[in-house]
């Protein structure tokens, strides 16, 4: 089997609005051995047939998701990289020069386990914030970020090292990058850089910006608490 440097894992979901020029600013950057999966969860507009249109064998398309919940396709879309680096993308941003290097530079030259970088936050054209980490206070410690996720999956790229840590992604945690983040921090080293990844599209669908209850943040902070100390009880799984 051909040896895959980097996986990029898409999760996508009606997203035709933004999902060609997030493609292209992502193909630019992969090298022969890299690989764009795209996991897509039964979107019902013209997403899957846009990603039809690249003609490009470093695209692997994998429709019918049935997951119904954006952290449940990523995990599907991490569980079927074979990169020894993956990156995680959203389907409504835009990748700026450079990332792909950088992020070598962090996982293999400097033997990162899990790398946060920065971006800036736009709605339609107009800069909102030049640094989402100032934005929302990023930074490691595992209390803080069960307390308030600063981790953003669109700025995040670990080694496959943690896979058998992080898979399966159970079903009941709030957020995919909130549970990659903490968990690389209890089993490896984190990195949080000011490196600008990429330009980050505010719009009334960002998941990850939605204010909550507090009766809701507080029963995901347990869901997060009992699934990180099922993880550790269970300890790593073998991955094929």
């Amino acid at each position: 089997m051909e040896e895959v440097n980097i996986s990029v894992c898409m999760a996508t979901f009606n997203g035709e609005k933004f999902i060609d020029a997030q493609i292209r600013s992502i193909v630019e950057q992969l090298g022969p051995q890299d690989e764009l999966i795209i996991s897509d969860d039964n979107s019902t507009d013209s997403t899957l047939h846009i990603i039809a249109q690249f003609d490009d064998d470093r695209i692997k398309v994998f429709p019918d998701a049935n997951c119904q919940k954006a952290s449940a396709n990523f995990g599907r879309a991490i569980g079927l990289a074979r990169g020894k680096i993956l990156v995680l993308s959203d389907q409504d941003d835009i990748w700026l020069p450079g990332k792909l290097s950088r992020i070598r530079e962090l996982l293999i030259e400097k033997s990162t386990s899990c790398v946060m970088l920065d971006g800036q936050m736009l709605n339609n054209n107009l800069i909102l914030s030049h640094s989402i980490q100032q934005h929302l206070n990023c930074g490691p410690g595992i209390w803080k970020n069960i307390n308030k996720n600063t981790w953003m999956g669109c700025c995040m790229a670990f080694t496959s090292d943690l896979l058998p840590w992080i898979l399966p992604i159970p079903r009941y945690v709030p957020m995919h990058d909130s549970w990659i983040g903490i968990l690389a921090e209890l089993k490896g080293s984190v990195a949080f850089d000011s490196t600008q990844s990429i330009l980050y599209q505010v719009h009334g669908n960002n998941t990850s910006l939605i204010e909550r209850s507090l009766q809701q943040k507080l029963f995901w902070r347990i869901q997060l608490i009992v699934a990180l100390l099922m993880r550790n009880l269970r300890g790593k799984r073998s991955v094929p």
